[in-house]
């Protein structure tokens, strides 16, 4: 899409709350989650070993856990909250609901 925004889903009622959704934008494999009240992206490697965190399990505090070391990642701010690895790098949105598209301000060309 233009300016930056990207459609990724046509109906957002089959999104479930805290499961990552995966999809590709630039080349870039990106997770977006539906939280309690908001949505929250990160690039889909873990900053530590470069697993897939769409793999790992999300829970309800706001957090996904790696699969691979299970290391803990706090979806709010990126912080390292079990583990030792860097935090993780969460991407800035904006999205407009009512056509289901998302603004990822770093991956403008």
């Amino acid at each position: 899409m233009s300016d930056g925004w990207y459609k990724v889903l046509d109906d957002p009622e089959i999104w479930k709350p805290f499961f990552p959704h995966v999809f590709w934008v630039k080349n870039k494999k990106i997770v977006l989650i539906k939280g309690a009240s908001q949505w929250f992206a990160f690039n889909d490697a873990c900053p530590h070993n470069g697993a897939s965190l769409s793999r790992g399990m999300c829970h309800t505090d706001h957090s996904i856990t790696c699969p691979l070391h299970r290391y803990r990642f706090s979806l709010i701010n990126g912080k390292t909250i079990s583990g030792s690895a860097c935090a993780l790098n969460l991407l800035h949105l904006k999205y407009d609901i009512t056509v289901f598209m998302f603004l990822f301000p770093e991956l403008r060309a």
